[in-house]
């Protein structure tokens, strides 16, 4: 170790130089011995580590085998059912063939009795393919006239709605007009104070240009004065 190498220099040194030498050699000597054992730990886990990759590898490499056994195991079965399902499609398809060689034969046997039944069936439904399409045009030239009636009644109904409402119009219109007439009469026979007639002479030439617009028939009662008599 270095302490025994360096021991018959140190003892040479002075005592406190040979102290401080002591100290530093041991010190240089512990760090060494560390060096060696974290050296010696590094190597250790290295180990370890590489026996844990290659038995990761194994483990790997035997799932892999049991997968690829167990892949062949499936295909070797599904190969087996697919020979047993062919084998069964073509057992089926013969006796498919047997049953319709009898259906024909069968069919041939009945064919001329057909022949003449569907004959017959079809004039009796050209017949009454005849009666059906009479029918229907009778009922559709009736349809239509029901609907060209019901449209002339409903024309006739809406034309007599709007001679009432026009006739109604008119007669508001005329009971309108017979009313501002009896007030404009009424307002023509109360004569005003001169002092009223003044205020009410006013009050009509400042708004007569605006009245005289909006009169028309029976405006008369809308006249500024009427107003006036109507609150007074």
């Amino acid at each position: 170790m270095l302490w025994k190498r360096a021991s018959s220099e140190i003892e040479r040194l002075p005592d406190a130089r040979k102290a401080l030498a002591e100290r530093y050699t041991i010190d240089a000597d512990e760090a060494q011995r560390r060096e060696h054992l974290a050296a010696d730990e590094a190597a250790r886990e290295a180990a370890e580590a590489e026996a844990a990759r290659e038995a990761a590898e194994a483990e790997a490499a035997r799932r892999a085998a049991e997968k690829e056994a167990a892949r062949q195991a499936a295909e070797e079965e599904a190969a087996r059912r697919a020979a047993e399902a062919e084998a069964a499609r073509q057992v089926a398809e013969a006796e498919a063939a047997r049953q319709a060689a009898k259906a024909e034969a069968v069919r041939r046997a009945v064919e001329e009795k057909e022949t003449a039944r569907q004959a017959e069936a079809e004039a009796a439904s050209r017949a009454a393919e005849e009666a059906a399409a009479r029918r229907a045009a009778d009922d559709a030239a009736a349809r239509r006239a029901a609907e060209e009636q019901a449209a002339r009644r409903a024309a006739e109904a809406e034309a007599a709605r709007r001679a009432v409402e026009v006739e109604a119009a008119r007669r508001a219109e005329a009971e309108e007009s017979a009313r501002r007439a009896a007030e404009a009469e009424a307002g023509r026979q109360t004569a005003p104070e001169p002092a009223e007639a003044e205020v009410v002479a006013a009050a009509v030439g400042h708004e007569a240009d605006g009245e005289a617009d909006r009169s028309g028939d029976g405006g008369s009662s809308e006249l500024p004065i009427y107003r006036w008599f109507g609150s007074a």
